[in-house]
Order: C-alpha cells, then structure tokens, then sequence
C-alpha cells in the first residue's frame, strides 16, 4: 500500500521477510522481499545485512547503521533515534552532519548532546499515539515517511528532526525517517536521513533499499541492545547487595522486557522457628517445601507488596506438597514449575486445563481484573536447584495496551534473565546465610559471656540495642552536630557486629575475679578458711580451760569467766573480719589497723600444708622453705605463695596497641591481710585490671581478626565504650576528638544498660530517674559525650528502652530538662 499527501510520502518497505527471489523484474533489477531493487543497491543490502548480524558491539552497531545509511543514501544527515525501554519515547542516539562536521554516538564519538529532548510518542494527558510529528509518525504507523520538501509538510510537524543537530536554526529540506523493526515488527528505533546530494531528492530505489536496509538493522539493534540490557541487568544484578532490591530488579527487569503488567517473584524455603525460639521465620534454600511470595507488583491495579515497598504480602506460602498425602502439588502453575524445573507460558488461563486457577479467578472477581496470559519461569542456581520462581501476568501490546499471549521470542529471554537472577540471588542467599552464622556465632559468644556469670546478665544482648536506638536518633537528627552522620547498611551492621562483639575479651577473664563477692574470695571464699582457725583457738582456749581446772591452778569460776571473755572477743574479731570482708563500707586506717591486729594472733599448725596440692600451688610453695611441724603462724597471713607473678612483660604488646595503662607488679596478690585491708569493694588493684583487661583483650582479638572493608570499625567501636572524653578512661587514655560518634555512643549504652539491669544478683537495679541522675553527673565530670547524652534523654532512646527491658516498678518520671544545656545555664 502506498499513500502520497502532497509532498509526504507513507509507503510500505515489505516487511522483514528479506530474502532474494529470483531476477525476474529484468533491467538488472532484483524483487527483494516483495520489492524490486537494482542489482547493486541488492548487493549492497547482502553485505550491509553480514555485517549487521555479525557486529556483536551494539556501538559499533550503532555507528554502521548510521554511517552506512548515510553513505548510501548520499544524504547531508543521518541521525537515529532508539525507542525507549518504557516504549513510550523515542530517544537521540546516534547523529552525522557532513555539512557541519557533527559526530555523535556510536562508537568513538561523544555521546549525543543531552539537551537534544527525547520524543515523546504518547500523548501525556489522553495516552493516544501522537501522529502529529514526522518521527513519532513513522513510529507509531510503523512505515517510513518522507517528506521531499518541508515546505509542502502538509502540517506535519519537523521539530523532532530540526534539534537532532543541535545547531539553531538549523532546518533540513528533505527528510526520510525510517522505522527500525525486530522480528516481531516492533519498532525498536527510527532512523532519520536529511538532504539527499544528488538534487536533493530521495529516489524511489534508494528509498527501497533503506526500507529493506532498516529492518535488517532493526533486527541486529533488537539483538544487540537485549544483548546489552541482560549484560548490563547481569552486571547491576551483580552488584546489587540489598536482597530486596535485587529481588525487585530481577522482577521489573523481567515486566519490562515483556511488557508484562504484573508479575510475582518467589522464594522456595520453610518456616521454621527462629533460633532465639521468640518465633516463627522463612528460611529460603532449595529444599524448602513452599513457594513464599517475596515481590508482587500489577501496574493497572496499583499493587507493589514486599521488597523496598514495606508493605507485607498477606498470602500465605504455596504448599510444593500436600500436607495430608505428601503427594507433589502440580495444579498450581507456581508450584508446577518449582517441582519439574520447566517453563509454563500459559495463552490464557481461563483456557487452561491441567492447571487449577480457581484462586485467580476468585481475585479477579473480586477485582475486576482479567488475568490472562501467564509466562512461569524457575530460578535455578549453578547446582540447578531451583530456588525460586519468576511469574509474570498479562504482556501487553506496547501501543494498544490489549492483553497478548507471551511470545515464543520473548520466552528464551526470560529465561536467560532468571538464569542470571538465580545465581546472583543464590550469592545473595549464601552471603546472607554467611551472615546468619557469623551473626548466631556472635551471639552465642554473647550469650556465653552472659551465661558464664550472673552478675552480667543480659548485658552483651541489650547494649546492641540501645546502641542502635542511640544511633537511629543520631541519623535521624536534624541537630547540625549530627549532620554529617548517617548509616547505609553495612555501616549499620558493622555497628551492630561491634556492639555484640563490645565485651567478648571477657572470655579471658576468670569467673572468680568477675562474680568475686567477697574480699577474701578466690574459687571460693575463704572466710571459711578462717573462721576454722577462729574455731581452733576457741577450741585451744577450752583446752587450756580444763588443763588448768584439772590442774587446779586457779579457782574454776574465774577460769570460766576468763574462757568465756577469751571466747567473746574471738567471736568479736572473727566477727569484724567477716564484715570486713563482705567489703560492704570503707575500711578506714583504723580499721587496717585492727585486722593486722588479729592477724598478729597465733594458732598452731600439725599437718604438713604441701600435702594435696596441684602444681601451680607447689611451684609457688616452693619459693620458701618448708618448716618442722607443729609450727605456730599468724591468725592472718600475706605469704610468699600468694603472689602469682606476672608472665612475661606484656609492655612491648601493649605499645604495639596503643594501650597507655598503670600495670600492677603482679598478676593476683591473694594474701588475706592484704585483701581484707581493700578500701573499697572487694577487689584487689590486681583484680581491678584483671577485669578492666577484658577490653584490652577485646581488642587485641578482634584487630588480630581479618575483617572485610564494610567491618573494618568494628575493633574501634567494640573497644572503647570505656574510654571518656577527657583521658581519663582505659585501656588507650582516649580523648573526645580522638573517638568516632558510633564509639562514643556505646559508651553512654554500656552504661546505661549497667545501672539499670535487673538481672544482677549483687545489686538492685536503678531507677530511670537514678540512672538518669547519675549519668547526668557523669556528663558534668566529662566521662561521657555531652552532646549524645542531651540526644539520648531529647529523642526519649532512653525511654524507648525502658519500656522494652525495664521493669514496670522502674520506670519512673525524669525531668529531662535539668540535665540538659539550657537548665544548666
């Protein structure tokens, strides 16, 4: 068919069908694809067509569809438009001007000039085809245009044509646009032809044969640009490390290639309870027994569920077996697929037989949709597992909308895509399984660290907690302090594997220098120990009672009166020793004083004290000489063997990482005078550092670890949660400056998550109000971060923690306001 308006011409070029027939037209003329071409131009288009399907570089491609045009057609320009993914513009690609020596696209050239404006095909407010415009006409009718001469345009609008140079002004007189069709006669792209040099005409011949030219060139640019898109799909797929979005990009790549209006993507797995047993979640892997829907998106209905949607998919996972019988569920097309490993492309599924689509049919009464055609495709991974399921809904006719059967073309493709998706996901889901463990292993070292001793609790689970609370208010602030702070996700985790990581030196620390209760405890508490000895010299006094009664020495009676005062000031002393060693009050000088007193007392020993001893203890015993029994020794004594030395000099390591630390001559010093003479609490300065050596040991394990990049800051942030902000604190003697806002943090969350636990049998747990309190005095003595500490009590991260780990009993009224800059001033 041909149609002539005036000086606009929309001719037919023969469709795609470009084989030679015979050269029976004569005058060296050959009928090519239904068209009769001269010889030469024949020859021309055989190896214009080889080289078009042997380019395997869509820019290269590009540059030989343009350049060849051009030089075939003797035309001033030629300029190529490509059709958009959306399919709803045309967008400038390519462009030569010989008059004006412009190159762009291609290969080896610039790329096209970004203020040349895309072209819409598609009318914004109504939707229908525009065919008002020389290049939109040519697209949406499918056929090539030309007009001779733009001044007989017959109204047909150029400006389409007129920017592709970008020079003002500029204004072709003859112009040819030429649609680019695939196989399936889709238009992938136009190419347009200025100003022929042979009297400025384009010749019916030449007209022909770049007709014919432009769908071999449409079906090599179709190949090669979906080439391309899966490369460069392939590519983002493997790049991306959100699984959410990378389960939304394998979804709507695969909507878009097909045109298709909704689709489901899903998980194969089980659910199975959680490992803190608190309850139920999906664990994806290819043995799974269900299909989980994971994203779900129908345009025409506005539907997107799951993913970065944040909104959840209500439906329940389809069951790959029944649950009675076991028998495999083949009647869903879903599950069919997941079961054999096949594609399903289903024409229309209210036509289907072997496949039960009541469910659909219910949804779409219920709607007033019209499901159709169905396309099913299996993601299966390098083992060929498959580990989930693409299904997409209704592929729609690009221009009309109308609801079409998924092509047979289209379908290789589909399952190219999902093979791609499958591996990049299944990457996906082995690093997150990665994760898992490392995040479980974590945790159970947590949770042995809490188990070993009672007096930590819950602690290294909930500072985690209030560490992210306290840093989602920080990243959320609109305070200028915090502007430069945010967290993507791996900052984020890299704080979480630090915060559950911030006391695992403790594994080092002995339980009996943690739980030590009492001044004179070790694996056990030797007040016992030494009230045998206060009972011996009561037992020596009676004995010495009635060796004197029998002997007759003194009056009975005042023997009697000088047993019992011998007795009461024994349960005296032991008494004062018993309550000194509780170490519940300040032992003052005087104090001391009274336990070198009673220590000065003495009791005999008989029996030999290097009997039953284990090496340890033998080798220290041996320090001094052993003496003839009986032997008489202080009531209390500070022995040589209750010194343990300390092994090796640690100062060289503790340089090497920066520790700045006062450290104790000895390791422990368990004598019982010099235990029992600590001022405060019940630990000796040995045990002190012993217990603050936890973090020392934090972090010389954790920066012996090979962490990856995104979890290089663990170290830093697991260690110094007891530094403060002006030097005073250990293990490095940091500053403020010298520590990151995350570190700082954990700081006021170790805290905080100390004075108000619960779960610690040597002492009642704070108020919110007296945990406030105290730390407000903290801030004013410099050992916490002002600044967080007013964000912590502003942005109620500390009341959000009560309400979820506090007792009810706890919570109380704060007055905020006091502790914070304004009331201070």
């Amino acid at each position: 068919m041909q149609m002539m308006i005036a000086a606009v011409r929309v001719f037919p070029t023969g469709g795609n069908d470009n084989r030679a027939e015979d050269n029976s037209a004569g005058n060296g003329a050959i009928r090519l694809a239904g068209v009769t071409v001269p010889e030469g131009h024949c020859k021309w288009l055989i190896e214009q067509g080889i080289a078009l399907s042997a380019e395997r570089h869509l820019d290269r491609l590009i540059s030989l569809i343009v350049d060849q045009s051009q030089i075939f057609a003797k035309s001033d320009g030629a300029f190529l438009y490509l059709r958009s993914n959306d399919k709803k513009s045309l967008v400038p690609t390519a462009g030569r001007l010989n008059s004006s020596t412009i190159t762009y696209g291609g290969a080896d050239s610039p790329a096209a000039d970004p203020s040349i404006p895309e072209l819409e095909l598609f009318d914004h407010e109504t939707g229908d085809p525009i065919f008002s415009d020389i290049v939109a006409l040519a697209a949406m009718k499918e056929e090539p245009v030309l007009v001779a001469d733009r001044a007989d345009s017959e109204g047909l609008e150029i400006a389409s044509v007129d920017c592709l140079a970008g020079i003002p002004g500029w204004k072709p007189k003859a112009i040819f646009a030429i649609p680019l069709r695939n196989n399936n006669d889709v238009v992938v792209g136009v190419l347009v032809l200025t100003d022929p040099g042979e009297g400025g005409v384009f010749s019916e011949d030449i007209c022909q044969a770049i007709g014919i030219f432009s769908n071999q060139a449409g079906i090599a640019l179709d190949n090669q640009i979906l080439n391309r898109r899966l490369n460069d799909i392939g590519m983002a797929l493997s790049a991306e490390r959100n699984r959410d979005r990378l389960m939304e990009r394998i979804l709507l790549e695969a909507k878009s290639i097909t045109n298709a209006d909704g689709g489901t993507l899903y998980l194969r797995g089980k659910t199975e309870r959680k490992r803190d047993g608190s309850g139920l979640h999906f664990n994806i892997n290819s043995d799974g027994d269900q299909l989980k829907f994971a994203i779900m998106r129908t345009d025409s209905l506005n539907i997107a569920m799951g993913g970065t949607t944040g909104k959840d998919i209500p439906f329940p996972p389809l069951r790959l077996y029944d649950e009675i019988n076991g028998e495999p569920n083949y009647f869903n097309v879903a599950t069919h697929v997941a079961l054999t490993g096949e594609t399903s492309n289903i024409p229309d599924a209210y036509e289907a037989e072997n496949f039960d689509f009541s469910g659909t049919k219910k949804f779409d009464k219920g709607t007033g949709y019209r499901s159709k055609s169905f396309l099913t495709v299996p993601l299966k991974n390098n083992a060929a597992e498959v580990i989930g399921v693409i299904q997409l809904l209704n592929a729609q006719d690009p221009e009309s909308q109308e609801i079409l059967p998924f092509s047979q073309e289209v379908q290789p493709i589909i399952e190219a895509l999902a093979s791609q998706a499958a591996i990049a996901l299944d990457n996906q889901m082995l690093l997150q399984a990665q994760r898992d463990l490392l995040d479980a292993f974590i945790e159970l070292i947590a949770s042995a660290i809490d188990a070993k001793s009672p007096y930590t609790g819950g602690h290294c689970q909930r500072v985690p907690e209030l560490t992210m609370m306290l840093a989602e208010a920080a990243a959320e602030s609109d305070d200028s302090r915090f502007a430069d702070f945010s967290m993507d996700e791996d900052e984020r985790y890299e704080l979480h594997i630090g915060a559950w990581l911030h006391d695992c030196g403790k594994v080092t620390t002995p339980e009996y220098v943690v739980d030590k209760s009492t001044k004179l405890e070790t694996i056990y508490n030797r007040i016992h120990e030494v009230r045998m000895r206060f009972e011996v010299l009561k037992r020596d006094a009676v004995i010495e009672y009635y060796k004197q009664v029998a002997e007759g020495v003194r009056p009975e009676a005042e023997l009697q009166a000088e047993l019992e005062e011998r007795w009461a000031k024994l349960d005296d002393d032991f008494a004062f020793i018993a309550e000194a060693n509780v170490g519940g009050e300040f032992m003052a000088p005087e104090k001391v004083d009274r336990v070198k007193e009673i220590a000065s007392m003495k009791w005999t020993r008989t029996l030999d004290d290097r009997l039953g001893l284990s090496h340890e203890e033998e080798k220290r015993k041996a320090r001094t000489p052993a003496q003839d029994l009986p032997v008489e020794e202080n009531l209390l004594v500070d022995k040589e063997e209750h010194i343990v030395y300390r092994e090796g000099d640690n100062s060289t390591e503790y340089m090497k990482f920066g520790f700045r630390l006062d450290v104790p001559e000895h390791m422990y010093n368990f004598g019982e005078v010099y235990n029992l003479s600590i001022g405060r609490g019940t630990l000796t300065p040995e045990e002190r550092f012993k217990i603050n050596d936890h973090i020392v040991q934090t972090i010389i394990m954790l920066e012996q670890l090979p962490f990856p990049k995104t979890l290089a800051k663990v170290p830093e942030y697991a260690g110094g949660h007891h530094e403060t902000m002006i030097g005073s604190g250990y293990p490095r003697k940091l500053k403020r400056a010298q520590m990151s806002l995350p570190a700082r943090m954990m700081a006021i969350a170790d805290i905080f998550e100390a004075l108000t636990a619960a779960d610690r049998p040597y002492k009642k747990a704070k108020t919110l109000s007296e945990a406030i309190k105290i730390m407000g005095f903290m801030n004013k003595d410099q050992h916490i971060d002002p600044d967080l500490f007013e964000l912590f009590l502003k942005s109620g991260a500390y009341k959000k923690y009560a309400e979820q780990y506090l007792l009810p009993e706890q919570i109380d009224e704060v007055d905020i306001e006091q502790y914070l800059p304004k009331a201070a001033e």
